[in-house]
């Protein structure tokens, strides 16, 4: 009996501290290759579940936000558009997750796993998207599985082309590299 109340006592919390939910970041590394040409170097990164339901923007180049894009270019990053919905954004939302297109180089991005409610997402397998313009209506979108859990993990973006045939501006994106990282807190 007093076995059975010392493990009560003294181990069960133990246990159950080790089965909290750990907090973590999602850190994604991009090779980006900037291209000096009219209609290409715009991409979206966001999130989704494993039905499609968009969860967040992670980034997106600032023009692909802007009214023009959408309206009148259709082919700039249509299919975040029409997930994440930028004309029904308010100036402050667009502004906490657009940038610049960046310069050559690797571009890294953290995700603190919140939704667009900034609601941290619970653990479990999400869908990450990248999708970049590459010319005119020629895009790429890398996308892969990652889990959220208590393990660390990386996957790759795994690239499909609309115009796999067509090369130009086909390096933009070399490479994506999703990383899911516990932290301490």
């Amino acid at each position: 009996m007093k076995l059975k109340t010392l493990f009560i006592l003294f181990l069960m919390p133990l246990f159950i501290i080790s089965c909290k939910q750990k907090d973590g970041i999602l850190e994604v590394s991009v090779d980006y290759d900037q291209k000096e040409k009219w209609a290409s170097d715009q991409f979206a990164m966001w999130i989704e579940d494993t039905s499609g339901n968009f969860i967040n923007t992670l980034f997106v180049t600032q023009f692909a936000t802007t009214e023009l894009s959408y309206t009148e270019r259709g082919d700039c990053v249509p299919v975040w558009v029409s997930k994440a919905q930028p004309s029904k954004m308010t100036a402050e939302e667009i502004d906490a997750i657009s940038t610049a297109t960046p310069v050559s180089g690797i571009f890294n991005h953290t995700w603190d796993l919140k939704d667009k409610q900034g609601v941290k997402v619970k653990h479990g397998t999400y869908v990450f998207v990248l999708e970049a313009t590459l010319t005119n209506n020629s895009r790429v979108i890398f996308k892969n599985n990652i889990k959220i859990g208590n393990k660390p993990v990386s996957v790759p973006g795994i690239p499909e082309y609309t115009h796999p045939d067509r090369e130009k501006n086909k390096d933009m994106i070399r490479s994506v590299i999703v990383n899911y990282k516990l932290i301490d807190k």
